[in-house]
């Protein structure tokens, strides 16, 4: 169990991986904001929202670059 951010390259495209866990995502939203109402926010609805994706750790960078994968193509 364990993340590998930081290893050199060549030592993760040596390694597996095997999904155990799925964890939500969530976002955080001001109390009076539309989106907030809802039971779970749709990618689609952030859209032209501005949104801080950062992980807040340098040493987990995989997470911002999950973000960014995720938001991309969509106007997030």
């Amino acid at each position: 169990f364990g993340r590998f951010a930081g290893l050199p390259a060549a030592l993760r495209a040596g390694l597996g991986h095997q999904p155990v866990r799925h964890e939500p995502m969530a976002v955080v939203l001001p109390e009076d904001h539309p989106l907030a109402r809802l039971e779970r926010v749709p990618l689609s609805a952030l859209a032209g929202e501005t949104v801080y994706a950062g992980a807040g750790n340098p040493r987990t960078p995989e997470w911002t670059d999950l973000a960014h994968r995720l938001f991309e193509g969509r106007g997030i």
